[in-house]
């Protein structure tokens, strides 16, 4: 019985609280679910202030006709909520309810003092919650409804005999309790919203509670996974290097074994020699190509000590390096100022572009430009060549480690380069792309640089 009775009043609690309209609301769409919580509390509150005021006027006032009149808006109030049904529009239930106070107030107002009647004081709490249930337009024109009411029991109070205080028969004791008693009853209403909203049981606080709550989980993990993968990054790292290192040692004793054998054997047959040179080439390739990795595996690692440098006198000394013939022509563009950043990276990534836009440089006249300017915290470099071009579909292959476009047979490299330098730029935290277009010739490497904030007073001291 007791079990039947528990049950019976869980269906009666979920009925009258309308769970079942509020399911369907979208559990995302947080706003339309807190009207719709704001439209209930409203519904109840109103109808327990209809009974309040009728009770008062039937124990207090002669027999009239408006305490009558206030029960049945309380029931329109009532059977509007509880009539709502899933898939019902709510918006007209909202407007239905806010329109019957308004009539109600105005009605009232006629045998209850006009333009100083006490019920005016709801018009308060009903624009306050038609803002909240209706929004923006429907708050206003809730507004300049309540507006028209105001200025129409003016002008009947003024120039008019339909207004007066004849239901309380101008005893000034009972006009001042039907004050009290409205002037309570607004209270009520606004300070039930007002609670609301600022309790843990308003949809939106509850929602941002939950979210909160969930990105702080997802930051835990997320923190978790990245020092995992720094863990990881920092392993894979270390075993390519050592890997590289202990990999190189059997590789220089195969070639040196075959240079001697070479040497030693004046009259080896030519087959013999050539296969001996193809081992010796072949080991000279793979000790490239893992002295490559083991840079690729440094690459981007900061030295101990950021420094001070002349940007200019970075660049013109890339310069003075790689234009070592009068077939090549270097081009510099830069401000001649003072940065503070890590200049061994900085000065290796200039000089793996470089060494890239001439040793892939098909022109008899090789020429390459180099331009740097400052970006606020960022030094935008452009690197551009006048070689053969990239095709676009290859634009994001020679940023792969070891991927090359031309046959190593034809061109010494290890296909490293360009993923060191843009490996050391993101490291840094900046970016490296390439624009190329293979009809106009020729390709540009651009990257970012961020520079390192330096103090305030050594900022002065430098300058």
């Amino acid at each position: 019985m007791r079990n039947y009775l528990s049950t019976l009043s869980g269906s009666v609690l979920h009925w009258i609280r309308k769970d079942q309209v509020f399911l369907t609301l979208h559990n995302d769409d947080v706003i339309e679910r807190q009207r719709f919580v704001v439209f209930r509390l409203f519904s109840f509150i109103a109808v327990l202030v209809c009974v309040a005021v009728a009770t008062k006027m039937l124990v207090t006032l002669k027999s009239n006709w408006l305490p009558y009149c206030v029960l049945v808006a309380g029931a329109f109030l009532l059977v509007n909520y509880l009539r709502l049904k899933p898939g019902d529009s709510l918006r007209r239930a909202y407007s239905l309810m806010l329109v019957g106070c308004l009539i109600l107030l105005h009605l009232v107002a006629y045998t209850c003092g006009g333009i100083r009647t006490g019920g005016t004081f709801f018009l308060t709490a009903v624009i306050i919650y038609a803002f909240m249930l209706l929004g923006r337009s429907g708050g206003w024109l809730i507004t300049a409804a309540a507006g028209l009411h105001i200025g129409l029991l003016f002008y009947f109070s003024s120039y008019t005999q339909l207004t007066s205080f004849s239901l309380f028969e101008e005893n000034i004791q009972l006009i001042n309790e039907d004050f009290l008693v409205n002037i309570l009853l607004t209270f009520l209403l606004i300070s039930a919203l007002s609670s609301y909203l600022q309790s843990g049981r308003n949809v939106v606080i509850q929602r941002i509670v939950e979210n909160s709550q969930k990105l702080s989980e997802q930051n835990r993990l997320l923190e978790a996974q990245n020092a995992a993968l720094e863990k990881k990054n920092e392993e894979l790292d270390k075993f390519a290097s050592v890997a590289a290192h202990d990999l190189r040692s059997p590789l220089r004793a195969m070639a040196s074994l075959a240079d001697m054998v070479l040497e030693d054997d004046l009259q080896m047959a030519d087959e013999s020699k050539h296969k001996l040179n193809l081992i010796r080439q072949r080991a000279h390739r793979m000790d490239k190509l893992l002295l490559s990795l083991q840079d690729y595996a440094k690459a981007g690692s900061r030295p101990e000590s950021k420094g001070w440098m002349n940007l200019e006198a970075l660049v013109l000394g890339m310069k003075v390096k790689h234009q070592h013939s009068s077939l090549v022509k270097i081009e510099t563009n830069v401000p001649q100022q003072e940065i503070l950043t890590y200049p061994g990276l900085l000065e290796k990534v200039l000089d793996l572009l470089i060494d890239n836009a001439i040793r892939f440089n098909d022109k008899p006249l090789k020429m390459v430009n180099i331009e740097a300017k400052q970006e606020g915290d960022l030094l935008q470099f452009s690197v551009r060549d006048n070689g053969p071009g990239i095709p676009p579909e290859f634009h994001q292959k020679v940023f792969v480690i070891f991927q090359t476009l031309a046959a190593r047979d034809q061109v010494d490299t290890s296909g490293a380069g360009l993923a060191i330098a843009r490996k050391i730029v993101q490291e840094q935290g900046g970016q490296m792309n390439i624009y190329s277009d293979p009809a106009k010739h020729g390709c540009e490497f651009r990257f970012s640089w961020p520079l390192v904030k330096a103090p305030k007073e050594a900022t002065a001291r430098r300058a």
